[in-house]
Parts: structure tokens; sequence; C-alpha cells
């Protein structure tokens, strides 16, 4: 287990990167981060959606 001073340390540098981030990152790097995430969070979502309704039609016969 992790402790507390870990979470305030991550918590710090999620604002300073917040601060100091587009001064640093360019504005094209930036676009490929949140097409990466999109295209990545669409994976994700429809992995899972996929893996939920692989054990449905057990379910719904009641085995």
């Amino acid at each position: 287990m992790s402790s507390p001073s870990v979470y305030w340390r991550r918590a710090g540098c999620g604002l300073v990167t917040t601060r100091f981030g587009p001064r640093v990152i360019g504005s094209d790097a930036r676009i490929q981060v949140i097409a990466f995430w999109e295209v990545a969070g669409y994976l994700l979502n429809s992995a899972l959606f996929i893996l939920v309704g692989i054990p449905l039609p057990a379910a719904r016969s009641g085995h």
C-alpha cells in the first residue's frame, strides 16, 4: 500500500504539468495526445462492451 505522501507528489506533479505543460509541450503534440486518448478510450470501451456481452446469452438462459 502506498503512503499518503505518494498521492501528494502525484497531485503536485499534475498541478505543475497543468500549469507549465502548454509552455513545454507544443500544440502539435497536444493534438496527437488528445487524438490518441480518444482512440484508446474508444477501443477500451469496445473491448469492455464485447467482454460484457460474451456471457450475456448464458445469463439469459439461466445456465
